[in-house]
């Protein structure tokens, strides 16, 4: 037969797993989002560091070369 173990836990340790536990989610949270925010980047397809097309995943946009450093100032970089 088992028997049923308790454990007391101090306020001092409640309140330590309760500021740590916040905190890692925080951190999850703020690196999915930044993630999230990169991935939705326009890719910008480039040979030899000049570009050669603009990959737009967003509806309506509609970015070329010629908006590289112009309009597009966040943007991911792809090598061909």
């Amino acid at each position: 037969m088992r028997t049923t173990k308790f454990y007391q836990v101090s306020s001092f340790q409640l309140f330590t797993m309760a500021i740590l536990t916040g905190i890692i989610a925080a951190a999850i949270i703020t690196i999915n989002i930044t993630v999230r925010d990169f991935l939705l980047l326009p890719v910008v397809v480039q040979n030899n560091d000049k570009c050669i097309n603009v990959i737009n995943y967003k509806n309506g946009d509609a970015y070329g070369c010629e908006d590289v450093g112009v309009v597009l100032r966040n943007y991911r970089k792809q090598k061909r």
